[in-house]
């Protein structure tokens, strides 16, 4: 199914730039984003299929029109009661104020340097410490647990944008949880597949580390410290992207739009994937071997 929203009764919520914006269709809040790269066009709705194969919430899909651009439309989490990992982070710094400058750096969200300040807490480490001096073990124990497998999930769509506004929370009535995933455009990159460089860190600074031009392979990092049992889930889980699966999903994507996808479209999609699974079994087996497996 596509959407032609300039043919829909909607009130327009919030303006973002260019034709995307949030918007009102039937007492429901959306967001529509224009496909800045013709390529991309099917990457939400492929990484849905995906999610939903490995059971992580997630938010859904459609491609629509607006004013004539081609693009996504999602139906809104629960903005209510989300907040992003950026403004967790920010929160837990400013009742922590671990040093003078922590404060003055959180205050504007638009400078550089306090970008890549908060960028640096976020990681799996960090933000097990900051859950645990709020939440319970069991508590802390599950959001972990999650929040593990998104990580994973990135490194087998490749997905090198999970930045802290592109992950959060949905906290209520003293509760947290992650909110369903969104915003995984930005996959099949060839930084990831090929080098393992992704938005989401493990330890302080190794995000940093990346913009400073000495990254290092984080899948690799993650498989080389993590118990073996996340690798033997994620050599279950990327099976979900072999060939024929990919296929298949690509084949339902065409039936729910009702329209073919372009042989181009669909060779680059499974090439990449393609690439992605094989470098992903390769470093496993070189795992298994190492460790007399």
């Amino acid at each position: 199914m596509t959407f032609n929203l300039d043919q829909m009764e909607l009130e327009i919520v919030e303006p973002i730039e260019d034709d995307d914006c949030f918007l009102k269709i039937h007492n429901k809040y959306y967001y529509f984003k224009t496909i800045k790269i013709s390529d991309e066009t099917y990457n939400e709705l492929i990484a849905a299929k995906i999610a939903e194969r490995l059971a992580i919430p997630h938010a859904s899909y459609y491609l629509g029109t607006y004013h004539g651009q081609q693009g996504v439309l999602s139906e809104l989490i629960d903005m209510k009661n989300f907040i992003s990992f950026y403004d967790f982070i920010t929160e837990i710094l400013k009742v922590k104020k671990e040093k003078p400058s922590d404060v003055q750096l959180i205050n504007s969200y638009h400078e550089l340097e306090n970008i890549l300040y908060v960028e640096s807490f976020h990681n799996l480490e960090d933000i097990w410490f900051f859950l645990s001096e709020k939440y319970d073990a069991k508590t802390v124990e599950k959001v972990m647990d999650d929040l593990v497998n998104i990580f994973l999930y990135d490194i087998i769509i490749a997905n090198n944008d999970r930045h802290s506004g592109n992950i959060g929370f949905i906290r209520k009535d003293n509760t947290i949880e992650v909110a369903p995933i969104f915003d995984n455009e930005n996959m099949l990159r060839k930084s990831s597949i090929e080098d393992g460089k992704y938005s989401f860190g493990i330890e302080r600074n190794d995000i940093l580390a990346q913009i400073e031009g000495n990254p290092m392979n984080l899948f690799h990092k993650f498989i080389h410290y993590s118990a073996s049992f996340y690798q033997d889930r994620l050599k279950e889980m990327v099976e979900v992207i072999r060939d024929d699966n990919i296929d298949q999903m690509l084949k339902e994507i065409e039936n729910e739009i009702n329209e073919k996808i372009s042989e181009y479209q669909k060779e680059f999609i499974k090439e990449r994937f393609h690439n992605n699974y094989q470098n992903i079994k390769s470093y496993l087996k070189d795992i298994e071997i190492s460790r007399g497996k």
